[in-house]
């Protein structure tokens, strides 16, 4: 395998944890934001971890045509 070759394979891996990483981190701030007591925090919460589940689905989506 070239250089190259292993360069990219290894940033492809690399990415892919990356992603991992904050799949798990959301899925964590969507637990704590759920025990939230307070409606309108609660939900100005919800609508901004709702815009970082599109973006990370982008990443997932670029993260496997690599």
């Amino acid at each position: 395998m070239s250089a190259v070759l292993a360069l990219r394979a290894r940033a492809s891996e690399e990415i892919r944890n990356a992603v991992l990483m904050l799949d798990l981190c959301l899925q964590q701030a969507q637990l704590a934001v759920a025990r939230l007591p307070d409606e309108q925090p609660r939900e100005r919460l919800v609508r901004q971890i709702e815009t970082i589940e599109r973006l990370l689905q982008l990443a997932r989506d670029a993260a496997r045509r690599l």
